[in-house]
């Protein structure tokens, strides 16, 4: 009899462990939620996202450059400087990851966004619970970009109220984007010399600087749809130097340094500053990144940028027609065609394409026709 008791006791254990499973599994599976224990928090869902990534191929075809793996996110309560939230979160998806984090109910938060920004130096952040009022990361000025994965930052205010609320936010490349090709349509090989941008600031903010929040939002608004404007209210560090940019030449699989200074295959300069372009070729550079600029002449409003070279003796030179800015998150391609080595109207002709940083349709531009300077 003791035997078939203690039997029906472990028959029932296991019943009731296996009835308790579900409970357990569901409990485990539940999202990160709001509503702390004394009812003061609610929950504040963010969908984080780069600006129109749903146009662009699968991730592998993304630049090593422009990859993220990882998001900081911080929360700070507007009104008391109360930091409510810090961490480094993974970020698998660019056309949406979403986060649940819990904050206090009815104020103003400042949400920060930070990828690819922790090798940064003197960037000094907060923990949770530290009163902080984010000057160290507002002026934060870039004065030279990575050479490794580029900075994607933001910003964002976020009214919360009595309720759990959700808000979709984007993170900018804190870059300009700029391809480029020239094309030889000669009957001669020619050897460009010392390409250049100008003129291209020395340093940006680490952080988007725009005028106002509407200012964001219609910047927002220019690179998540076909509808695009040219956004001018922004700001760069008041100390930065506009300065030209030199373009420098790609290595091809056939260009073999021989250690004293030249490339066998070209005689290119080992320092990029010149390259040859075979007749009916075309040399495309690679893919580079400069900062965020704001070039104004003196007496003027407007926003002005040329490129330039040279050939042989003479130096080349044309204003870009109608890019009337060079925020963040701008990608820039321009096409250089040498029909015939002489100054007549034709011969050399220089155009852009201006797009937002990802690819929609783009708006087409025109370089003046360049003229040489003797």
């Amino acid at each position: 009899m003791k035997k078939i008791i203690r039997i029906l006791i472990l028959c029932l254990s296991c019943i009731g462990a296996c009835w308790l499973l579900p409970a357990c599994s569901s409990a485990l599976e539940e999202p990160e939620s709001g509503g702390g224990g004394d009812g003061s928090t609610v929950t504040l869902t963010i969908q984080a996202m780069v600006p129109g990534t749903t146009t662009r191929a699968d991730a592998t075809s993304i630049p090593e450059r422009e990859q993220i793996d990882k998001l900081r996110i911080i929360v700070v309560d507007k009104t008391t400087n109360n930091v409510e939230y810090n961490s480094l979160l993974n970020f698998p998806n660019r056309d949406g990851s979403s986060y649940n984090i819990e904050v206090t109910k009815n104020g103003t938060k400042l949400v920060y966004f930070l990828a690819n920004t922790e090798s940064l130096t003197n960037l000094s952040l907060p923990r949770k619970g530290q009163t902080w009022n984010g000057t160290e990361v507002d002026g934060y000025v870039l004065h030279s970009l990575p050479e490794n994965r580029l900075p994607f930052t933001s910003k964002y205010e976020i009214e919360v109220n009595e309720e759990d609320v959700s808000a979709t936010c984007y993170i900018a490349i804190a870059a300009i984007k700029f391809s480029l090709d020239f094309t030889n349509k000669t009957e001669s090989n020619i050897e460009v010399q010392s390409l250049k941008i100008s003129s291209i600031a020395d340093r940006s903010y680490l952080l988007p600087h725009l005028d106002s929040k509407e200012d964001w939002d219609k910047w927002i608004e220019s690179v998540t749809s076909d509808d695009k404007e040219y956004i001018t209210a922004y700001s760069i560090p008041t100390d930065t130097q506009h300065q030209e940019f030199e373009v420098k030449a790609n290595k091809t699989a056939t260009e073999t340094d021989d250690g004293n200074g030249t490339d066998d295959a070209t005689g290119n300069t080992s320092d990029g500053s010149s390259f040859t372009v075979e007749t009916g070729k075309t040399y495309t550079f690679d893919s580079f990144y400069c900062h965020e600029s704001k070039f104004i002449l003196q007496g003027e409003t407007e926003q002005h940028y040329s490129i330039q070279f040279e050939i042989g003796d003479k130096t080349y030179y044309g204003e870009i027609d109608g890019l009337k800015s060079l925020i963040r998150s701008t990608h820039v391609t321009i096409h250089i065609n040498i029909n015939k080595l002489d100054t007549n109207p034709g011969n050399i002709i220089i155009w852009g394409t201006i797009t937002p940083w990802t690819p929609y349709e783009p708006i087409e531009g025109e370089l003046e026709e360049v003229t040489s300077e003797p």
